[in-house]
């Protein structure tokens, strides 16, 4: 192998372990209360510093779980979408987008940015 490719896949590898990293590292502090999504879901983006986006016709009286403490910033998006038909994707650095599942989904929950959440398959309706 030529040493230049070396050099950068060397280079390549340690940026992503620096990354993932950084990434681990990132916690923030919460304290939202259980209410409508249309009011949690910007609080959640003023404390995690985290842009968010959404459409306001799926957010109707759709109310999100309360989370508290110090976590990550998906990880407490997850816990408050938690039993809606709501989930969540990311779209850049630190820009999310909520999005309504297809109905008759069993799972809620999607995340493919995680490292340690399986990514959510695509929603199929039940015959």
């Amino acid at each position: 192998m030529r040493p230049t490719i070396l050099i950068l896949i060397c280079i390549a590898i340690a940026t992503l372990q620096h990354c993932t990293a950084a990434r681990a590292a990132e916690s923030y502090y919460f304290d939202i209360e259980a209410g409508p999504a249309e009011a949690t879901l910007n609080e959640w983006s003023k404390q995690s510093d985290y842009n968010i986006m959404f459409n306001f016709r799926i957010l109707s009286g759709v109310r999100t779980k309360a989370v508290q403490g110090k976590m990550d910033p998906f990880i407490a998006l997850r816990v408050m979408l938690g039993e809606t038909h709501l989930y969540f994707d990311i779209l850049e650095r630190r820009t999310v987008s909520v999005l309504a599942r297809e109905p008759f989904c069993d799972s809620v929950i999607a995340n493919s940015y995680l490292p340690d959440l399986p990514p959510t398959p695509p929603c199929q309706a039940r015959r």
